[in-house]
This record gives C-alpha cells, sequence and structure tokens, in this order.
C-alpha cells in the first residue's frame, strides 16, 4: 500500500494492491488520518465501516487481476463533510443501484448486502460511474450527523 498526504493533511490518496491486500495497513492510515483531523469517534468509525466495506467488495468481487489491481482510495476532509473516493479496475459493479437485501422470514441472517446497507446508511450521498474501464464511487459523510435512529 503507497499513500500521500496532500493540503495540510486535508486529503489521503491511498493504493492498495489488489493481489496482496493490507486492509490493516489502509484502515490503519486513514484512521490516523481521521484522529488527526480530530474527528469524533462515530465519524472515524463509519468512515473505516465503510471504506473497509467497499475496498472488501473490490478484493472479493472485483476479478480484476487480468486488467490492473490496484485499488485507489481518496479521503478528503472539507468543511461540512468527508469526501470519499474508491476507484478499481474490477467488474462493473454500481453499489448505488443494488437493492437492499431481503429479510429471510424463517428469521435467519440473510447472506450478503448487509455492508451495502450501512454505507447506504452513513453517507450522505453516493455517486457512481464507469470510466476508463473502472468502477469510481464518491461519497460524502457528513461531519456533525447525529446517529440514526435504530431501524
Amino acid at each position: 500500500m503507497t499513500g500521500e498526504k496532500q493540503a495540510a493533511e486535508a486529503r489521503i490518496d491511498l493504493v492498495i494492491d489488489q493481489s496482496k491486500p493490507d486492509q490493516g495497513s489502509l484502515l490503519a492510515a486513514i484512521d490516523g488520518f481521521a484522529a488527526a483531523r480530530a474527528l469524533s469517534e462515530t465519524l472515524r468509525y463509519r468512515l473505516g465501516l465503510i471504506v473497509d466495506e467497499l475496498v472488501t467488495n473490490c478484493i472479493v468481487h472485483g476479478a480484476c487481476l487480468s486488467r490492473g489491481n490496484e485499488i485507489r482510495v481518496t479521503v478528503e476532509d472539507r468543511e461540512n463533510e468527508l469526501f470519499v473516493e474508491i476507484i478499481d479496475a474490477g467488474q462493473t459493479f454500481d453499489p448505488t443501484a443494488t437493492p437492499p437485501p431481503q429479510c429471510p422470514r424463517t428469521g435467519q441472517v440473510a447472506v450478503g448486502g448487509v455492508g451495502l446497507s450501512l454505507v447506504r446508511r452513513f453517507a450522505e450521498w453516493a455517486h457512481y460511474n464507469r470510466s476508463d474501464n473502472r468502477n469510481h464511487l464518491r461519497l460524502s459523510l457528513k461531519k456533525n450527523e447525529k446517529a440514526p435512529d435504530a431501524a
């Protein structure tokens, strides 16, 4: 993983190699960035959870080893929000268009889709596009948001 801090620590750009993923280092770098920006524990948790879920999806489901194996993660601290961008060369996948998981009637927990539901719940907005054979997902987290009500 490589990383670069820019603009007085207001932005961090990280690259993770999908063929040798080191999500621990990625998440530690993001948490260090968030701590240095004095972000709340809640926001730090949400940021880490969102990045972990989305990068895990790129690694597990992206199948991009034959087309380039970098996953780029950018986090930018803006005035009232955190801006997050994740770019990968995996298969076309729009997480904003994926329906929420259906709860089985048997009381068992459904497998899959729960992480994307959390991303939707914590992100203020999300936008996906496919450009240059890469998935581009951009999203925002409000900095001063109250915790969502329990569902």
